[in-house]
């Protein structure tokens, strides 16, 4: 009975947090709704075009970084198989909560003839990195701005990498923990034991997902880029800005992408460095062009396995060679 109020409990400070968040955003926004619709747009549409080759690029990272949590936790690891199951569970996030995502990447795996709480594991593990790499890239907003010396710029990256190094083993080790205990133990199945990784291999990991995270921080700068004229140095702003608001919205996995906590999160600190119409647009742009980017990449991919199935006369390519001979 405790598990359920405290799991009500966090369920609503969720929500008065997003309530809170909504009514500033609103509150910022109307204030410049004229502004809004009297702004001159001048959309570079060749820049919108980069931005999809640029979504693709951390797209590709995002995989590589998955492939990589996957061969730590399962071992082998089918990286198109997986590439198809990890892209289309992205998809599946756009749908009315974020619980289908996950539910259909555990599925997707299953068919791969991996058991749910490996997937489960590696999903738990993908999370905490994201989150903390999110914060570290974030670190950059902060440090970015003129107010903040120098002394306490370099203070503040030792201490967020500090503190990263030593959180990040004991997060994973509890997600661990969370996933093999939801399993039943008077299953037929096994459990999954709890995943012991290095220091390298963690510290791999979350240079992956900051990678990520810096990509989709340049994507955000294109697309800005595209709709007003940015120095160039605010790459820097911008990418810790995305990182920030983008570890909002993770934070919030029941709901379909942050529910629109990103844009909002995202718009808000962007006024910072461009107009308020500006803002918003980006804000809006970026989940355009991701939405796109992912609805495109799975066709893609998808089309591209059943074009194998014929050409090995058959055979789905979405299983793991260990699950064709069971």
């Amino acid at each position: 009975m405790s598990v359920w109020r405290g799991s009500w409990k966090r369920r609503g400070l969720t929500l008065v947090l997003v309530g809170l968040l909504c009514a500033f955003t609103g509150w910022v926004f109307l204030r410049s709704a004229a502004e809004f619709w009297d702004y001159h747009w001048a959309i570079r549409y060749e820049a919108l075009a980069l931005a999809f080759l640029v979504y693709s690029v951390d797209l590709w990272l995002a995989t590589v970084a998955w492939h990589t949590v996957c061969r730590v936790v399962m071992g082998e690891h089918p990286y198109l198989a997986g590439t198809r199951g990890y892209v289309t569970s992205l998809l599946f996030r756009r749908l009315p909560s974020g619980l289908f995502g996950i539910g259909s990447r555990l599925y997707l795996y299953e068919k791969m003839g991996r058991r749910w709480p490996e997937t489960a594991t590696a999903m738990a593990i993908e999370w905490v990195s994201t989150v903390i790499a999110g914060g570290l890239v974030g670190l950059t907003y902060v440090v970015s701005q003129p107010a903040v010396p120098w002394p306490g710029k370099i203070g503040l990256l030792a201490v967020g990498i500090a503190a990263a190094g030593v959180a990040q083993p004991r997060l994973i080790a509890y997600a661990g923990r969370r996933v093999s205990r939801s399993w039943p133990s008077d299953s037929s199945e096994p459990g999954v034991s709890i995943v012991h990784i290095s220091g390298w291999q963690s510290a791999g990991i979350v240079g992956l997902y900051a990678l990520v995270w810096i990509w989709g921080g340049l994507l955000l700068f294109v697309i800005v880029r595209a709709l007003a004229e940015v120095p160039m140095y605010e790459v820097v702003r911008i990418t810790g800005l995305w990182a920030l608001a983008g570890t909002v919205g993770s934070l919030v996995v029941i709901l379909p992408s942050g529910l629109g906590l990103v844009e909002m999160t995202l718009g808000t600190l962007l006024i910072g460095v461009v107009s308020a119409p500006v803002a918003a647009a980006s804000a809006i742009g970026m989940r355009l062009v991701v939405t796109v980017g992912e609805f495109v990449w799975t066709v893609i991919i998808w089309w591209t396995g059943l074009l194998q199935r014929r050409i090995n006369g058959g055979v789905p390519t979405f299983v793991d060679r260990r699950a064709r001979k069971g």
